[in-house]
């Protein structure tokens, strides 16, 4: 079941990567400070040794980490504290408790890396192109695309344009 997940821990983090590219432009931090990297964080911040990882390498390097977590992030249009708890203060990221399990949304983050482990695993080879090595086929961005629910309906139909009279 592990070795799914390094190639979904690289396709959370090429996500990551392209939805940053398709994403904003960078803006100038102010003079005398670190440049915040994705998501406001300062630049230099790494996570805590993990404590809590489930499904993940226990050995996992904290920038791979950041990354991966930076990917579901962007993917699902979220911030740390929808699935970690916070200290008094969110934008402290030194106060969080990043081991609980207290909020919900981390075990269905769980259960979802494992059914799209799943989905991957079974990925008709015949339909579609063939993945880069290290690449996924379904990530989260696939159904989320940047919203905490992916959408369930069909999105409704666009009006036709109006017809031109003759000139």
């Amino acid at each position: 079941m592990m070795r799914g997940f390094v190639p979904f821990s690289a396709a959370v983090l090429l996500c990551s990567v392209m939805v940053t590219a398709a994403g904003q432009a960078p803006t100038p931090p102010a003079a005398g400070t670190a440049a915040p990297a994705q998501g406001g964080l300062p630049a230099d911040w790494l996570p805590p040794a993990p404590k809590n990882l489930k499904l993940l390498p226990k050995d996992i390097q904290p920038k791979e980490l950041l990354a991966i977590m930076q990917g579901f992030s962007q993917s699902m249009g979220v911030r740390c504290v929808y699935c970690h708890v916070a200290g008094p203060d969110p934008s402290d990221m030194s106060a969080y408790n990043f081991e609980s399990d207290r909020k919900e949304h981390k075990e269905a983050t769980r259960e979802m890396m494992k059914y799209t482990d799943a989905v991957n695993q079974s990925f008709p080879a015949s339909v579609g192109d063939e993945p880069k090595a290290g690449e996924q086929r379904v990530t989260c961005y696939t159904c989320h695309q940047g919203q905490r629910h992916p959408p369930t309906k069909k999105p409704e139909p666009k009006p036709a344009a109006a017809a031109k009279p003759p000139a």
